[in-house]
């Protein structure tokens, strides 16, 4: 029983430490102005979906709108849909 415990424990650690480094690099790219418009956007979804949406909705729901405005900007309607499908997902 107590070597279940202590793999279940340490499984839960390197999943969270594994989704922090993923975090990173993503916000990397959406910081990175000099991606193509796509990449970035797409970072900012996983960022705001997969990071934050079910911790910190409202989190999500600002970054969502980052999301939002790049996609505008560029004309890009599966990004603006994206974008506010994540934004309806955190009133839910």
């Amino acid at each position: 029983m107590n070597k279940r415990l202590t793999l279940v424990s340490s499984l839960c650690l390197w999943l969270s430490m594994a989704s922090a480094v993923n975090l990173d690099s993503l916000w990397g790219v959406w910081n990175d102005k000099s991606q193509h418009d796509t990449m970035r956007l797409k970072a900012m979804q996983e960022i705001s979906w997969e990071g934050y949406l079910f911790s910190q909705p409202d989190s999500s729901f600002y970054l969502a709108g980052l999301q939002l405005n790049l996609a505008e900007e560029t004309g890009n309607k599966h990004w603006i849909a994206s974008a506010l499908n994540t934004q309806g997902a955190t009133f839910f």
